[in-house]
């Protein structure tokens, strides 16, 4: 696209980030990570979604949640990618934490929450 003289905006490069995501490439996803702060996304909600579920996607929950941590604004789709990311990445411990932590900051879990912290559950097998 750059080639070309075509530049994602804070829309279309969350697509091109879910797509590197898919090929699991570390190198690839730290490369896209760069081209979004160079082109001014690194504050863009969603652009900022998209990376954490990226990295998440990939096994590097370190980058999701350092990511997660710096966001100076969040939404129920930021909450619910960070509490999957542990999820699918079997850190239940984290995945609850972070659960834990998300109504005394005003947002309330929905079904792709509680779907994600019983999955991670059912994976550590911890039913209590």
């Amino acid at each position: 696209m750059r080639e070309y003289g075509n530049l994602a905006d804070g829309f279309g490069f969350p697509l091109i980030i879910r797509a590197c995501g898919m090929f699991g490439d570390h190198n690839l996803c730290s490369v896209v990570h760069s081209h979004a702060i160079q082109m001014g996304f690194r504050d863009h909600l969603y652009v900022g979604n998209e990376l954490m579920n990226m990295y998440g996607k990939i096994g590097r929950m370190d980058i999701a949640s350092q990511m997660f941590d710096r966001m100076s604004v969040r939404t129920q789709v930021s909450w619910n990618i960070i509490v999957s990311g542990f999820a699918q990445n079997f850190d239940c411990d984290a995945a609850y934490k972070t659960f834990l932590l998300m109504e005394p900051q005003g947002f309330e879990p929905n079904s792709v929450t509680w779907t994600s912290l019983l999955s991670s559950f059912a994976r550590c097998r911890r039913y209590q």
